[in-house]
């Protein structure tokens, strides 16, 4: 006779000195990872003093009419922002009148051919030394190749920051028209066209002055400027309804500092806590990477609607430069540059460039030779940072000195 036993089964005791193994482990290995970033952190600060080193200057200063200006009489030393990827280091030289470079005074003489250079930060160049900015080869060119007519070449720099075409109709209209100069080369773009319409908040150094740019609206083919509005807290909530009236829903940019026209970054929650770590910031990508792929940080081009009533601002404000240009030198003449290089814009290109043509413009379409050099594998940005290096200034350069000799 079989008798049959109902096992009871029972849990085996663990016991509390286990427990506490455990715990303990589990915190000495959480901490020596801490201790082990701790110490890379500060390994990196001392790092960083091996470096080559960039000035945090105040480069741009407040302006009633402009929005923000160039800080005159100013020597420093320019690099892409993460100090871990840094490519370039660039002495950078602002003379007493705002003007990339060295000091020069406009010569009037008859056999002088004097050429003015507007634009964003692709034009002022602090990405690149002097000798290799578009602006000085184009000097340099036609300097060994000289236009009849004319013995010297006197190419002046006026690009700043950020500026949109506004402002550089603008900066012409208050300050370098006075050069009358026989070509006005304008760098134009879809990123740069957003800014006409918008009010941007930029920030000053390490200071929390801001300052608004001023905006443009076109009322019955009539160009309205709004000038630039000193900023404060309720005032930030007007610029964010302005903003709205023109561009619907679409726009979502966030206030930042001026130079970014291109990448527009989301940060994580992570991402705004560890922002001054530079073991967080080694660590990050220039573009997303695995950075975008986990979430901690997205980058996407500015979100804001290209349509052709922000090309016909556009057009219109050209077409204020141009007369300008036209009635302070004889024979004044206004030169567009499209520059759009970058594939989020370039479905406007076309729309554009038509515009720009029937209008009467000259157009140098440097978007093409850029975006081919591109296809062709040889870089024309910096890895680490959406400016051009020196081959693109080169290729633009170039192309405006081709431009000068078939027109000269």
């Amino acid at each position: 006779m079989y008798v049959f036993r109902e096992w009871e089964h029972t849990r085996p005791v663990v016991s509390s000195t286990f427990k506490s193994k455990i715990v303990i482990r589990s915190a000495l290995f959480f901490a020596s990872i801490i201790v082990s970033i701790f110490c890379m952190e500060i390994g990196l600060r001392f790092w960083e003093l091996t470096l080559p080193q960039v000035d945090r200057a105040l480069i741009h200063q407040p302006d009633d009419e402009l929005g923000w200006v160039h800080a005159p009489n100013l020597s420093y030393s320019s690099g892409n922002p993460n100090i871990f990827k840094r490519e370039f280091v660039v002495e950078v030289e602002i003379n007493s009148v705002g003007l990339m470079g060295p000091e020069r005074e406009p010569n009037f003489d008859s056999r002088v051919l004097r050429i003015l250079l507007l634009g964003n930060s692709f034009a002022e160049a602090i990405q690149v030394d002097l000798e290799h900015s578009a602006a000085k080869i184009l000097e340099n060119e036609l300097a060994a190749n000289l236009p009849d007519g004319f013995d010297t070449i006197q190419v002046f720099n006026a690009g700043v920051s950020n500026y949109s075409t506004g402002q550089n109709l603008l900066s012409y209209k208050t300050k370098w028209g006075r050069y009358r100069p026989h070509v006005v080369f304008v760098y134009v773009a879809p990123f740069i066209m957003v800014r006409n319409a918008m009010y941007e908040f930029t920030v000053y150094g390490k200071h929390d002055t801001l300052s608004i740019r001023p905006m443009f609206t076109l009322v019955n083919d009539s160009l309205i400027i709004h000038k630039p509005l000193e900023m404060t807290r309720y005032r930030k909530e007007f610029a964010a309804v302005k903003e709205a009236e023109y561009f619907g829903n679409t726009s979502k940019r966030v206030a930042q500092g001026a130079g970014f026209p291109t990448l527009s970054a989301q940060s994580s929650r992570i991402d705004k806590i560890f922002a001054g770590s530079y073991f967080w910031n080694f660590l990050a990508p220039y573009k997303g990477g695995w950075f975008e792929r986990l979430g901690l940080r997205k980058y996407q081009p500015e979100n804001f609607k290209v349509d052709s009533k922000l090309i016909d601002l556009t057009l219109k404000i050209l077409q204020e430069l141009d007369s300008l240009v036209r009635s302070n030198a004889t024979p004044g003449e206004l030169v567009v540059v499209n520059i759009a290089g970058d594939q989020a814009w370039s479905q406007w290109n076309p729309t554009f460039d038509s515009g720009v043509q029937q209008i009467g413009l000259p157009l140098i379409k440097s978007y093409q030779a850029l975006q081919k050099r591109e296809k062709n594998g040889a870089r024309v940005v910096w890895k680490h940072d959406f400016h051009w290096n020196e081959r693109g200034h080169k290729i633009v350069g170039e192309e405006m000195a081709a431009w000068v000799k078939e027109r000269y």
